[in-house]
Order: C-alpha cells, then sequence, then structure tokens
C-alpha cells in the first residue's frame, strides 16, 4: 500500500519547536517547496540541521520559523 499526502498536509504535522533535518547542498536538491510549506503552515521555533544551509534556511529565518541552526556553513 502507498501513502501519499501533499506538502501542506505534511508541513501541517510538522509542530512548532520541532527538529527538522534539510538535506541538499548549498543552492542543490534543498527541498524548497517543503520550507515554503513549512512557512506558510506558520510553523515556529524550529531546530534546523542541515550540512550546508542556503536559501532555506534564509526563507526560513525570513518567515520566523526558526529557533536555532545547526550547520556546518550557512551562506549563499
Amino acid at each position: 500500500m502507498t501513502a501519499l499526502a501533499d506538502l501542506d498536509t505534511i508541513a501541517g504535522g510538522v509542530a512548532s519547536g520541532s527538529c527538522v533535518y534539510l538535506g541538499g547542498a548549498v543552492l542543490r536538491r534543498k527541498p524548497l517547496a517543503f520550507v515554503r510549506a513549512l512557512v506558510a503552515a506558520g510553523v515556529r521555533d524550529l531546530d534546523v540541521v542541515t550540512f550546508t544551509g542556503s536559501l532555506d534556511v534564509e526563507l526560513l529565518l525570513a518567515g520566523d520559523a526558526v529557533r536555532s541552526i545547526s550547520s556546518a556553513y550557512v551562506g549563499l
């Protein structure tokens, strides 16, 4: 059985205060649609973990969704 859900449903299941890991590297293969859905869902106080943060982290910061960031590098 395969279960599918849209990004808005998945983002809505992420509670404020959660820890999320964002994959990809700098500007490659970043989950930007999911990040936009998190911001649109109004999720706040996220602890963001990523190897290299870029536009994904910037979007979350602009949406006031970040409590902390753990990353080796954040920049564009």
